[in-house]
């Protein structure tokens, strides 16, 4: 039993990964402007946003929302040109707002995220810590769920989160 759970949640998690980098409309080379800003467009959601190396800019529904600065001990593992094609637009704390995932990079299957989840009291998205410091995530959104993956030499073992 203890390995079809662990099969089960090993194949979420490579949906979860999957469906993070489909989310998000890729962009061609051709497509990228001169000051390397990709948009990225969510349409399900109505969001887009702006990937530049300095900030994410976020549009809803084609309207200037919010400026996302990165934080300094991220951007030792920024890549633009990845980022510029992960941006995904999910409600990972389910609360049924849509919050940010940028993934800035990935290696070795390590993944580093930006997050920012939507305060209602604000109105606005707030960078999360937490989220933000997980390697390989997933979302179970059936049991309100966040699965992550840890890698430890050959060892993977999964942590589940809950709200």
């Amino acid at each position: 039993m203890k390995r079809i759970i662990t099969l089960f949640i090993a194949l979420l998690t490579i949906a979860s990964v999957l469906f993070c980098f489909t989310a998000c409309k890729d962009k061609k080379p051709d497509e990228q402007t001169t000051d390397n800003i990709t948009t990225t467009d969510n349409i399900r959601y109505g969001y887009s946003a702006e990937v530049t190396s300095t900030s994410l800019k976020v549009y809803k529904d084609d309207v200037f929302v919010q400026e996302l600065s990165y934080p300094e001990s991220k951007m030792d593992v920024f890549v633009l040109g990845f980022a510029q094609n992960h941006v995904a637009f999910q409600d990972m704390n389910f609360d049924g707002n849509e919050d940010i995932c940028l993934t800035i990079s990935a290696s070795n299957g390590i993944f580093n995220y930006c997050c920012w989840v939507f305060d209602v009291e604000k109105g606005e998205f707030v960078y999360n810590e937490t989220l933000s410091s997980f390697t390989s995530m997933s979302l179970d959104t059936v049991n309100k769920q966040v699965v992550v993956t840890e890698k430890t030499g050959d060892t993977e073992s999964f942590v589940v989160y809950e709200w």
